[in-house]
């Protein structure tokens, strides 16, 4: 038997913390290690605690969309235990309270933000991502409103909704249940705001009714090429003989969403000719029309004229679309760039804006003065040429000398006008609520969706380019979504 007192474990136990040798000592001089912060860019002391690192893991897992069992895969584990063995990694039920943890906390920030927001910056953030029990106007009235009194909103100024008739329905609800709210607006008479991109595609969708036939040619046409080898070889051969130099690819467009028509119009109207010489080259290019309704024959030059007019037509609605379909599209989005021809001055419509204001300002006579909207209608445009010209800033700027006008502004210019703004917290769903994770309970998918967003939003709106997503645009109208303001 050692000696207890000279040979046991007290002297291997002092040694060790201060062992040159241990890998996994934290040596240092008396200062703590400095590493850079995130935000600030700034070199800041730093000391390890499990605390702080279970909350920024769990803060990753939301912001990543990872799944709370990633705590338990033997890779991470692994990484933990070189990168920092004193880390005790929470199980995925720990990473489930966590969430839960930071999403009240984030909340109560939100909470107290809302109450003093005046900082003439956009902001975004998904409030509640509940489940409606039907889809019937009055049930989404009452939702809304319950949302709007656990938040303590005491008004709203817009609700941006496509042209549902539940949607009406849940408008007239709110207008008459928030009327006497201390915020309420000119008696809620201005609240119902229609998306602007729902209104377009009624349009473009009634148009193309009408002129269904040429149109199912030329998607007949793609459809025989497309998907054989041997087809798209004899198609290639024939690009070459008609000397096509075109970088396009043919793409078949689903019948139902009129942004993939335009695509598949504005690719295939360059290869007409190719097609043509594909009735002479492949007999059973002829043979393929007749097992459908297309008048047993393949497009002629009648079908192709009225499939350039119908891009030039679809362009117009495309560009403007996607510009709706920007992650924060309101009344401070600039249409430039909207019109059928870039090159000609006319279609372009911050120059014919430009022009008409020019007018204005030429026939007005400059007399004195006293009222702000004069005084406002008479200044020199600012910006106009400008692409990164931010209205809100300049509305900041001269805030002392309208006074009533800057408030107005600041109201109206952040008014969204579609709700494909909205629509990306479904997106979001959709891959949070994946195979793996569809058992996740109702209060939880709103705690993660909605706490991911608000983290996101750390970084200022102003500081961030706004990221347009055209899958937003392709899904549209399958979501029936509010936006609360």
């Amino acid at each position: 038997m050692a000696d207890s007192k000279i040979y046991g474990t007290s002297n291997l136990k002092n040694h060790t913390p201060i062992c040159p040798e241990y890998l996994y000592n934290e040596l240092h001089d008396g200062q703590d290690p400095l590493s850079k912060d995130v935000e600030e860019g700034n070199l800041v002391p730093r000391t390890f605690t499990n605390v702080v690192g279970r909350k920024v893991l769990v803060e990753m897992i939301i912001l990543d969309e990872l799944p709370f069992r990633f705590v338990e895969n033997q890779g991470f584990r692994r990484f933990c235990n070189v990168f920092q063995p004193n880390f005790n990694i929470p199980s995925h039920f720990m990473v489930a309270k966590d969430v839960s943890w930071i999403y009240f906390e984030e909340k109560d920030k939100l909470r107290n933000a809302l109450k003093g927001y005046d900082d003439w910056k956009l902001h975004k953030r998904i409030l509640n991502f509940c489940i409606v029990d039907n889809h019937k106007g009055k049930t989404i009235g009452k939702m809304v409103e319950f949302c709007l009194e656990e938040w303590n909103i005491e008004g709203i100024f817009t609700l941006t909704v496509d042209n549902a008739s539940s949607n009406d329905v849940a408008i007239s609800y709110l207008k008459e249940a928030t009327n006497m709210w201390k915020g309420t607006v000119l008696g809620n008479k201005f609240v119902h705001v229609r998306c602007c991109a729902h209104i377009l595609n009624l349009i473009v969708t009634d148009d193309l009714k009408h002129h269904n036939k040429s149109i199912d040619r030329v998607r007949h046409a793609v459809r025989y090429v497309k998907p054989s080898p041997n087809r798209l070889q004899t198609f290639k051969k024939c690009v070459e003989k008609v000397k096509i130099e075109s970088k396009a690819i043919l793409c078949l467009d689903v019948a139902t969403k009129w942004n993939s028509t335009y695509k598949m119009l504005e690719n295939i109207e360059k290869f007409e000719h190719a097609f043509k010489r594909m009735e002479y080259k492949d007999l059973d290019y002829i043979l393929h029309f007749r097992d459908g309704d297309y008048d047993r024959r393949p497009p002629n030059e009648d079908d192709w004229e009225t499939c350039r007019k119908f891009v030039k037509f679809l362009k117009l609605f495309y560009n403007a679309t996607k510009r709706f379909s920007s992650s924060f599209a309101s009344g401070i989005s600039r249409m430039e760039g909207v019109g059928v021809d870039d090159d000609d001055d006319d279609d372009d419509l911050d120059r014919f804006i430009a022009s008409q204001y020019k007018a204005f300002r030429q026939g007005k006579q400059p007399v004195g003065c006293v009222d702000e909207v004069e005084k406002y209608l008479m200044e020199n445009s600012e910006g106009e040429n400008d692409k990164t010209f931010n209205i809100l800033a300049w509305w900041k700027c001269n805030t002392n000398k309208y006074s009533i006008l800057s408030r107005l502004a600041r109201d109206v210019l952040v008014v969204l006008v579609s709700t494909m703004a909205s629509e990306s917290a479904f997106s979001t769903r959709v891959r949070i609520l994946d195979p793996f994770r569809s058992s996740l309970a109702p209060e939880m998918v709103q705690s993660f969706i909605c706490t991911q967003n608000w983290l996101q939003s750390s970084v200022q709106i102003s500081l961030r380019q706004a990221m347009d997503d055209v899958k937003l645009f392709e899904d549209y109208g399958k979501c029936n979504v509010l936006k609360i303001y």
